[in-house]
């Protein structure tokens, strides 16, 4: 949870003020996943994005509505505010929203299946995905790694087969003979 603070440990660890204030569960923004027409939505809107999120809902009327004004009175009325959100969300393409919210400047985005992270085209384009062959199920998608370095090399190989590398750590490793490691086979050893 430590790097979940943002701000507030820094100001402490630098400066030893506390700025944190207990809300409960009610936060400085609106956070939340919201169930939208076709899936799922995820906010996280912020003081500073309170505008343009205002604007990609079509409402902006509620930028100057003394309820939503500003953050303490957004905090004051986050029932009233949810209600909205729940509302206008219910009603939206959470795909064709997240396409939207780029160039309305809103942090929204579409909650992903796990179909939607095999299709993605950031991920894809990233190279995060790779294909591995394996001689009994054939081609199989996998994930990349998390991150890149660039002093590091980042390889994936397929599971071995059952006993596919027995002579190399029998004899090769074990020091055992090939006849030894045949004697050991046909009593079902290995």
């Amino acid at each position: 949870m430590a790097s979940a603070l943002e701000l507030y440990l820094p100001w402490w660890a630098y400066l030893k003020r506390d700025i944190s204030k207990r809300r409960g569960n009610v936060m400085s923004g609106m956070v939340g996943v919201f169930p939208a027409a076709d899936g799922y939505i995820g906010l996280h809107i912020m003081p500073r994005n309170w505008p343009w999120f205002a604007r990609a809902m079509g409402r902006e009327e509620l930028i100057e509505d003394p309820r939503f004004r500003d953050n303490y009175s957004r905090l004051q009325h986050n029932d009233e505010l949810e209600a909205i959100v729940y509302a206008w969300a219910a009603g939206q393409s959470a795909k064709e929203l997240y396409r939207q919210a780029g160039a309305a400047r809103a942090p929204i985005a579409f909650v992903h299946t796990l179909g939607d992270l095999l299709e993605s085209e950031q991920l894809r384009s990233r190279g995060y995905f790779h294909e591995v062959e394996h001689p009994l199920a054939g081609s199989l998608t996998y994930p990349g790694p998390p991150f890149r370095m660039s002093e590091v090399a980042w390889a994936s190989e397929r599971a071995p087969l059952l006993g596919e590398h027995n002579r190399e750590l029998y004899c090769r490793e074990m020091g055992l003979s090939a006849r030894e490691l045949s004697h050991l086979r046909a009593a079902g050893v290995v």
